[in-house]
């Protein structure tokens, strides 16, 4: 083997390594604080009106894709309503 063979070689390996060191970091790397795909809703009272929604004691799951900024500012600020978020929808 010439010493330009062994310096291809040599160059193979390390770009091989490169790659397993990126592919592992991608697997270990967290998401980047993706909104929650799901909003849970309930309501502290019978009935509760808001964003064009009807709440009650049962959870409302919205996908929160229907929402807008808007929508879940207002839900957060009724203090008649219990806003959680989730990751699963």
């Amino acid at each position: 083997m010439t010493s330009e063979q062994k310096t291809a070689t040599s160059e193979q390996k390390t770009a091989t390594s490169e790659q397993k060191t990126a592919t592992s970091e991608q697997k270990t790397a967290k998401p980047k604080n993706r909104p929650p795909a799901v909003v849970t809703v309930v309501a502290k009272q019978a009935s509760r009106w808001r964003i064009g929604r009807q709440f009650g004691p049962v959870p409302v799951d919205i996908p929160a894709a229907e929402l807008s900024e808007d929508d879940l500012a207002r839900l957060h600020a009724d203090p008649l309503l219990v806003v959680t978020a989730g990751s699963d929808a």
